[in-house]
């Protein structure tokens, strides 16, 4: 059988890199291939090349849009694509010769819906970087269970990122990426397990993945990656009852850890009010669970300056470096402990 795969490749200013991106798709061993290249409103050369690529080989169609950002972006391929089985690409990317051959034919052995290879880390050169690679995940079938048990562990991202895999049809049908939002693969990612019975896995790298320094991930810990914990938290409301304790706990740990750093280093005054919220729905959906003790900023604020004194965040506020969050924590800490001791004399008094 000579199934269609459709090759979904978000394309957003990549001009130093889409050129290999595309060629490593077009040199794939398995060749009955329907490639969706999404332009998303692109600023560099990267619509043009594009369209020199599409002018090259009749597999490849081109969708030029308005920027809407990446889950918009795959959205818009999915709503294109015919083939029986879906595959993504990150246009910085790129991938093996073998890859799709090797995962349809996993799928076909294994009557899994979804196939899952490793992945190689790489710099901007294109040279390895091991420690950021993929787990050596022991090669064979996974039910959904253990999929959501592995989930939990440090290297649980591994099975997140979608570009790593290729999908039977059916389990995307009635899922589509939440726009505006950064980890959008792993808001969807419970979804997507729960509409399977089992997934293959082989350790075998076949993608390599590009870090950039420029890129969103790697710049600084501002508001849009709240959005993490605001997945994670989702994926735990899912995961209840489904999984036992020891694994919802450590999902626990995961959100209340990047809820920590998001009180540390987001420095917008703005990102109080959203932090204070994800607290709540923190609090909402762990309970039963709730194994961490979490306060809401303002509740830190008054428990941390009794603890060590207001004169003890006044004296260090000048050493830390201007425009990071926790100067900001300061601020805030100092307002917060004169009212409480203000409100404090008023009720003494």
């Amino acid at each position: 059988m000579n199934e269609l795969i459709s090759v979904i490749v978000p394309v957003y200013n990549v001009e130093d890199y889409l050129c290999q991106c595309l060629d490593s798709i077009l040199r794939q061993s398995y060749k009955n291939l329907q490639i969706i290249l999404v332009d998303d409103g692109s600023t560099d050369q990267s619509g043009k090349i594009c369209d020199e690529y599409g002018k090259k080989d009749k597999r490849i169609e081109i969708i030029h849009k308005a920027n809407g950002g990446l889950s918009d972006a795959r959205n818009v391929g999915l709503a294109s694509a015919t083939g029986k089985f879906i595959a993504f690409v990150d246009s910085d990317d790129y991938i093996a010769d073998t890859l799709y051959e090797t995962l349809l034919g996993k799928i076909r052995l294994s009557n899994a819906p979804i196939a899952m290879c490793g992945f190689w880390a790489v710099d901007e050169g294109g040279k390895k970087i091991p420690e950021r690679s993929s787990s050596d995940f022991k090669e064979g079938r996974y039910t959904k269970q253990e999929v959501f048990e592995r989930l939990s562990f440090d290297d649980g991202w591994n099975l997140v990122v979608v570009w790593n895999k290729l999908y039977s049809r059916k389990v995307l049908e009635r899922l589509w990426f939440p726009t505006g939002k950064l980890h959008e693969d792993q808001y969807i990612f419970c979804d997507l397990i729960s509409a399977c019975d089992s997934i293959y896995i082989t350790p075998k790298k076949f993608y390599c993945y590009r870090q950039r320094k420029n890129s969103i991930m790697a710049g600084i810990y501002d508001m849009r990656r709240l959005d993490e914990v605001e997945a994670i938290l989702y994926q735990c409301e899912h995961l209840k009852g489904v999984v036992g304790k020891d694994v919802f706990c450590r999902m626990e740990k995961k959100a209340f850890y990047l809820l920590q750093k998001g009180l540390d280093e987001i420095a917008d005054p703005r990102g109080v009010a959203r932090i204070n919220a994800l607290i709540i729905a923190y609090k909402r959906v762990i309970t039963g669970f709730f194994s961490l003790k979490l306060y809401s900023i303002e509740e830190a604020a008054c428990r941390y300056a009794v603890r060590l004194g207001y004169g003890y965040y006044k004296s260090h506020a000048e050493k830390i470096q201007r425009g990071k969050g926790i100067l900001y924590k300061i601020v805030w800490i100092q307002r917060i402990w004169e009212k409480w001791i203000y409100e404090k004399l008023i009720r003494r008094n």
